[in-house]
C-alpha cells in the first residue's frame, strides 16, 4: 500500500508569520498582502495527495505539493495564457514541483524575471517561458482523494472511532468504517477536516487545537487520501501522533495523545 507522507508539510511547523511590515500597506490583495509575481493561474487541483497554498515563511510565501497539481481558471490574458485546464506542473526552473524549493518558486515569483514551467499534457512533457506581471499571486486551492471504489451502503459500513481527539469536525461524507477484517476500521475521507468546537479538558485542548485548524494529516498520513484511511484506523489511544495542521494560513506539527473512544450518553 502507497502511504502518502507529508515530511514537506512538516517543515512548515518550524515557521513563523511573516513580519506586518512586510505587508503591502494599502495594496489591493486579500489580507494586504504586498504585490509580487502572477502568472495568472487562478486555481491548482490536486488528486490523490495533500496540498497547501500561500504559506508564509521567512524567505516569502511558499506552496506544497505531495503530487504534481494541475491548473485551472487561466487568465486568458495573463502570462500563462499559454497552459490550459488540466495540464498538470512537473516543475518550475528545473525544481521539481513537489519538492520545497519547487513549491517555494512558485509562489514566490518575481515580475518581470522570466521562469521555465514545464507541464504534462496528454501524456506528453511541454516546456513554456513564462514573464511573470505584478500581481497578488493568490491562487485558490482543491484538494480531492481518490475515488473510493463502490461497496456497501455507508449506513452498512459505519463503525466506532478506534481513538478520541476531544474535537468535533465538518469534513462532508467522511467516517469511520469497518475493513471487514476482524475488529479493524479504517478512516473514509471525503474533505479535509475543519475543526467545529473542541472540548474543554480533552484531547484536542491539551494539544492546542483550535476552532477553524484544518487538519491535513495525522501522523504523517494524509486525511483526504483513501489509502492512508487503515494506517490512521490502526492509531490507538494513548500513543502521541503528529498533527499537520493548516491555521490562518500558517501549517503547524501539534502532538496529540488520542483517548479512548466513549460513546456518548
Amino acid at each position: 500500500m502507497k502511504f502518502v507522507r507529508l515530511l514537506g508539510l512538516a517543515l512548515f511547523a518550524l515557521l513563523a508569520l511573516a513580519p506586518r511590515a512586510a505587508r503591502g500597506l494599502g495594496s489591493p490583495c486579500e489580507g494586504n498582502i504586498p504585490l509580487r509575481g502572477d502568472i495568472g493561474i487562478g486555481l491548482f487541483r490536486c488528486l490523490g495527495g495533500e496540498c497547501a497554498v500561500n504559506g508564509e515563511t521567512p524567505r516569502g510565501f511558499a506552496h506544497y505539493f505531495s503530487v504534481e497539481p494541475r491548473v485551472e481558471k487561466i487568465d486568458p490574458e495573463g502570462p500563462a495564457h499559454e497552459l490550459r485546464d488540466g495540464d498538470a506542473i512537473v516543475s518550475i526552473d528545473d525544481a521539481l514541483i513537489t519538492t520545497r524549493e519547487g513549491g517555494r518558486r512558485l509562489a514566490s515569483l518575481t515580475a518581470g524575471v522570466p521562469i521555465h514551467l514545464r507541464v504534462r499534457r496528454a501524456g506528453r512533457e511541454l516546456l513554456f517561458t513564462i514573464v511573470p506581471r505584478t500581481g497578488c499571486n493568490m491562487p485558490n486551492l482543491v484538494v480531492s482523494s481518490n475515488p473510493r471504489t463502490p461497496g456497501p451502503p455507508p449506513e452498512k459500513r459505519r463503525a466506532n472511532p478506534p481513538f478520541d481527539f476531544g474535537v468535533r469536525i465538518r469534513c462532508g461524507d467522511c467516517g469511520w468504517t469497518n475493513t471487514g477484517s476482524g475488529s479493524g476500521v479504517a478512516w473514509r475521507p471525503d474533505e479535509t477536516p475543519v475543526v467545529l468546537s473542541v472540548d474543554k479538558g480533552g484531547a484536542g485542548e491539551a494539544a492546542g487545537l483550535r476552532p477553524g485548524d484544518e487538519l491535513l494529516a495525522i501522523d504523517g498520513f494524509s486525511t483526504t487520501d483513501g489509502e492512508t484511511g487503515r494506517p490512521i484506523g490502526e492509531i490507538t489511544p494513548g500513543r502521541p501522533v503528529k498533527l499537520t495542521v493548516k491555521r490562518a494560513g500558517r501549517f503547524l506539527e501539534l502532538t496529540i495523545v488520542p483517548r479512548p473512544y466513549a460513546p456518548a450518553r
